[in-house]
């Protein structure tokens, strides 16, 4: 089962190195990687919903600017 939690723990872990290597972008996680980097949310959202249909997504927004952003769907 799909646990939502450690991939927002591997986020924090994470999120200097995350941000700097995917700046501004969106990024997809699942089972603490990356899965790809996007420009803009929806694209995350959608390429979330092909590869992984109904499940939850972890999506994270790597500004370099805030300390933390959460989406959870």
């Amino acid at each position: 089962m799909y646990d939502i939690e450690k991939d927002f723990v591997f986020f924090l872990e994470n999120e200097n190195q995350l941000k700097n290597t995917y700046k501004d972008q969106y990024i997809l996680i699942r089972e603490q990687r990356v899965v790809e980097g996007f420009n803009s949310f929806f694209a995350a959202y959608k390429r979330g919903l092909e590869l992984f249909a109904q499940d939850k997504l972890c999506i994270q927004h790597c500004d370099p600017h805030k300390k933390l952003s959460w989406i959870n769907r």
